[in-house]
């Protein structure tokens, strides 16, 4: 198992990340291409030009949150598949050993009576078109040693459809993201238990009932229960503390090593 933390907010660059990556002694950092000084032009030439500080530190990347392969736009759609592809590209300079992305539950209508799910009322449709995208990433990636790692958001009929949709696909894997799950009553958890082989990363951060993202430890989270399985798992598991903020991670990280989980 790998311990690694997102690239933060608060922070204006990269080089900061890195700093404080080393003095925690983690292993990798998520770069979250939201943020401006994750660019991966930007990363690429400060790698190249600061090997000796990047020595030992490994990067994953976290694709922008509103990629959409199931888009029923083509043109959209062609237009995230074509993105992800140049990622991927980029990825090898990198080295980077996960690119993770969104696994949409899609977009809903607030009715008198509750949430209308687009995906969910044309579910056929939906989960062929997102099906032709897995398809034609799943052959772009047999060539990468980057893997492809879906991640649980918001979770809805079409999403566990979709999940079992990736499994027709040897070279795309699950992102299991923990607070995810247990904000969404642990949907989740039985298929990735059962599909545990194909789960090669994981986003851990704790739930206190209200809001997830919270430092490990401080919620209702078995934090130790996930580290234990990212450490016994048949791959080798990348596993990012998914917190916001540095004191945040410095405190999540402080209790691990305190408590002698890794």
């Amino acid at each position: 198992m790998k311990l690694g933390m997102p690239a933060l907010i608060e922070y204006d660059y990269f080089a900061r990340n890195v700093e404080l990556c080393r003095k925690l002694s983690l292993d990798f950092i998520e770069l979250n291409m939201n943020l401006p000084y994750c660019d991966l032009n930007k990363i690429t030439a400060f790698v190249q030009n600061n090997g000796e500080m990047m020595d030992g530190i490994g990067i994953t990347i976290h694709l922008p949150e509103e990629i959409d392969i199931a888009s029923f736009h083509k043109t959209i759609r062609s237009g995230f598949l074509k993105f992800i592809k140049e990622t991927i590209d980029i990825s090898r300079e990198l080295r980077a050993s996960v690119l993770n992305l969104h696994a949409h539950p899609g977009i809903y209508f607030t009715l008198p009576g509750g949430k209308a799910w687009v995906n969910e009322k044309n579910d056929g449709e939906f989960i062929k078109i997102f099906s032709d995208s897995l398809a034609e990433l799943n052959g772009y990636a047999k060539n990468s040693v980057c893997k492809i790692c879906f991640e649980n958001i918001g979770i809805n009929k079409y999403a566990l459809d979709c999940f079992q949709e990736i499994k027709k696909y040897d070279s795309l894997y699950y992102t299991w993201d923990i607070g995810h799950d247990a904000s969404s009553g642990y949907q989740v958890s039985d298929f990735m238990m059962n599909n545990i082989s194909r789960v090669a990363h994981m986003h851990l951060h704790d739930f206190d009932g209200k809001k997830d993202h919270n430092p490990l430890y401080s919620g209702n989270v078995d934090i130790n229960k996930y580290i234990g399985l990212a450490s016994s798992a048949p791959r080798d598991m990348s596993v990012v503390i998914e917190v916001k903020t540095e004191d945040s991670l410095k405190e999540s990280v402080n209790k691990i090593r305190a408590l002698g989980v890794f």
